[in-house]
C-alpha cells in the first residue's frame, strides 16, 4: 500500500487494577525464556486491558473485591493479598491459596514470553486480576469450583510468545476479545460514520468516473519512467527470458526501509530502518527498476477504465441484492508492472470476519510484471491467476451493492487498484487519527497492535511464515478495529455493549 507520513511514537502507561493491592512473597525467580522472534517495543495495547465484567455463576449478590492497603509488584513470587479479613466473605487463606496458584499457572503459560521488565511481572498482576474476577462472580460455596473451572480454562491456552498474543490476558479479557471479534458487525451501528462526500474527496477518494472511455495507455512498454526505489531514468522494458528477467532484476541499488531520527547520546541523526545506514548512504539491496503513476484519475482511467458501484447493474446481468453484504471488509495488494503498480490480489471479509473472497489477479493483456515487491505485498508468483481485473469486478458485484458498507484502511488506495467509485465508506484512518492531524495517518499495524494486541505485518500469518503483509490478515484487522471503535464509543456514551 501507500507509504503513510512517518508515525511518532507514543508513551503509554500501564494502569494497574486499584482492586487489590500487593505484598511480595519471596520465593525462586520465574523461569522465562527467550522468544522465538524479536518483539517490537509493546505500545498501550501490550498490556492487557483491565479485567471484563463476568456474569455471576450462582444465587445471590455479586460482590466487589475488598479493599486494598499496599501495591507492590515483583517477579520474584506470588503476590499476598493484604485484605481485611472482615471485608471477604472467603477466608483470606482461602483466596490467597487461589492467588498462588493463579499465578503458578500464568507463570507458566508465560514461560516463553520474551524476557523484560514488563513480563516478568505479568504473572503477578494478571494472578490478582484473576483472582478478583473468580471472587466477583463467585458465592463462598462455588469460589473454590469457580477457581478451578477458571485455572484449568488458563491451561488450555496456547503458550504466547509476543505479549500481544490472545493468550494474554486473565479469562474475562480473554473471553471478552474473542466475543468482539466473532461478532456481526451490522450496517446500523456504522452508518453514522461513513465519510461524507466532502470528506470522501479530502482524503483523496474518487466520487465521480473520469470522463471519456478510458484504458487508452494501458502499458508504458519502452518508455523512460524515474525509478521509483532509487530515482534514476530507466526504459520501462519486461524481460523476455530467465536470463534478462535476472539482469534486470540487479538494476538497481536501494534502500527497502524509510528513513527515521535517531538520537544517541544527544546526537540527531537520520537512518534507514532497512539497514541503520545514515541517510543518503548507497543502497542495501538489489531489484528491479520500478515506477509508479502520480495520483492522477485521469492517467489510472487511461490505464483500466474506473465504474461507479451503483452502476454495476447497468454494467453486466441484473444484480441478485439478496448475496449483497451489509458490511464487508476490504484490502488488496499491489505490484509493479508495466502499467505501474497494478493490482494482483483482493481480499474481503463479512461483517463477522468470514472470508468471502479472495483471489490473485491476473495482469491486463499488454501489461508484464516488473516486480512482485513480495517485501510488501507477499505476492511470490501469479501462476494460480485465473481472472483479470474485470473479472474481479464482475465476481465482487454479487457481494458489494451500493448500499454496502465498505471498511478499509487507507481505502483509497485499493479504490485506485480495483479502479472502483464506491460513496459508502467507513476509513479506519479517519477513525483514529494522527495526533498531528490531516493529512498524516497512523499505520495500521501500529493500530492493531495497540487496540487489538495483535501483531500483523510481520510474515507470520495463520502460525505460518510468510514474507510482506497479507490482504486477508488486514482486512480481518480492520474489521476488528472498527468493532473495537464501536464498543469504544459506546462505553464513552456511558451504554452497555452491543
Amino acid at each position: 500500500m501507500t507509504p503513510y507520513p512517518d508515525h511518532r511514537p507514543r508513551k503509554h502507561r500501564i494502569f494497574l487494577s486499584p482492586i487489590l493491592h500487593l505484598q511480595v512473597r519471596p520465593t525462586s525467580a520465574p523461569r522465562v525464556e527467550t522468544a522465538k522472534r524479536p518483539v517490537e517495543t509493546p505500545s498501550l495495547a501490550s498490556s492487557p486491558p483491565p479485567p471484563a465484567k463476568v456474569p455471576k455463576v450462582g444465587p445471590g449478590p455479586v460482590r466487589k473485591p475488598a479493599p486494598p492497603s499496599v501495591t507492590s509488584l515483583s517477579p520474584t513470587g506470588a503476590p499476598i493479598l493484604n485484605i481485611n479479613a472482615a471485608n471477604t466473605n472467603v477466608p483470606l487463606k482461602e483466596r490467597q491459596r487461589m492467588v498462588t496458584v493463579i499465578y503458578e499457572t500464568f507463570r507458566t503459560l508465560y514461560s516463553n514470553l520474551p524476557n523484560n521488565a514488563q513480563t516478568a511481572t505479568l504473572p503477578g498482576q494478571h494472578a490478582i486480576a484473576q483472582e478478583a474476577e473468580v471472587y466477583a462472580r463467585s458465592q463462598r460455596s462455588t469460589y473454590k469450583n469457580n477457581g478451578a473451572h477458571t485455572i484449568t480454562m488458563i491451561k488450555k491456552r496456547p503458550k504466547p510468545n509476543q505479549i500481544s498474543h490472545p493468550s494474554v490476558g486473565t479469562q474475562g479479557t480473554v473471553d471478552a476479545r474473542r466475543a468482539q471479534k466473532n461478532s456481526m458487525l451490522k450496517r446500523a451501528q456504522i452508518e453514522h460514520a461513513v465519510l461524507s462526500q466532502e470528506q470522501l474527496v479530502k482524503w483523496g477518494y474518487l466520487v465521480e468516473v473520469p470522463e471519456g472511455p478510458g484504458e487508452t495507455r494501458v502499458s508504458d512498454e519502452g518508455e523512460e519512467a524515474t525509478c521509483e526505489r532509487c530515482q534514476t531514468l530507466f526504459v520501462v522494458r519486461a524481460p523476455r527470458s530467465k536470463q534478462e528477467a535476472k539482469e534486470l532484476s540487479e538494476k538497481c541499488t536501494y534502500h527497502w526501509g524509510r528513513t527515521y531520527v535517531s538520537r544517541i547520546g544527544g546526537v540527531r541523526e537520520i537512518l534507514y530502518k532497512c539497514c541503520s545506514a545514515p541517510n543518503g548512504s548507497p543502497g542495501c539491496v538489489l531489484g528491479a527498476h520500478v515506477f509508479k503513476d502520480p495520483e492522477d484519475f485521469n492517467l489510472l482511467h487511461a490505464r483500466h477504465p474506473y465504474s461507479l458501484s451503483s452502476e454495476f447493474e447497468s454494467i453486466s446481468h441484473a444484480r441478485d441484492s439478496s448475496s449483497e453484504l451489509e458490511v464487508a471488509a476490504l484490502d488488496c495488494e499491489m505490484i509493479y508492472t508495466t502499467a505501474g503498480m497494478s493490482l494482483a490480489r483482493v481480499s474481503v471479509i463479512d461483517g463477522a470476519g468470514k472470508s468471502v473472497y479472495d483471489k490473485l489477479v491476473k495482469m491486463d493483456p499488454g501489461v508484464e510484471v516488473l516486480d512482485y515487491n513480495t517485501r510488501f505485498s507477499g505476492v511470490k508468483s501469479l501462476d494460480d491467476a485465473k481472472v483479470d481485473l474485470d473479472g474481479v469486478r464482475r465476481e465482487l458485484r454479487k457481494l458489494i451493492g451500493p448500499e454496502t458498507i465498505l471498511i478499509g484502511h487507507a481505502l483509497e488506495n485499493d479504490m485506485r487498484a480495483l479502479r472502483m467509485v464506491h460513496l459508502k465508506v467507513v476509513d479506519t484512518t479517519v477513525l483514529f487519527p494522527h495526533g498531528s492531524g490531516f493529512p498524516y495517518r497512523r499505520a495500521l499495524r501500529d493500530l492493531a497492535r495497540e487496540h487489538l494486541g495483535l501483531l500483523i505485518q510481520n510474515g507470520n500469518v495463520d502460525g505460518t511464515e510468510t514474507q510482506g503483509h497479507s490482504s486477508l490478515e488486514d482486512a480481518v484487522a480492520t474489521l476488528d478495529l472498527v468493532k473495537f471503535w464501536v464498543q469504544d464509543q459506546r462505553r464513552r456514551a456511558g451504554l452497555p455493549p452491543s
